[in-house]
């Protein structure tokens, strides 16, 4: 499958850069959910949903719903 093939253009982000920047966005997520009760996530990449578990677990941790 070769996943991961740098010469083919795959790259993919470590989890715990994912987690990273998804509790970088968290004060934005807050405060949208609290002014308007939700929030819209872009997920930029097309790879497994890595960046969006990230921000459901950091939503969780906050004591949000995702």
């Amino acid at each position: 499958m070769e996943l991961g093939d740098g010469r083919q253009g795959q790259y993919f982000t470590p989890y715990s850069v994912q987690s990273l920047m998804a509790r970088m966005l968290m004060p934005g997520v807050q405060e949208a959910v609290k002014r308007e009760g939700l929030f819209t996530l872009s997920e930029p990449t097309c790879g497994a949903g890595g960046m969006v578990v990230a921000v459901a677990e950091c939503m969780l941790e906050a004591g949000l719903n995702p």
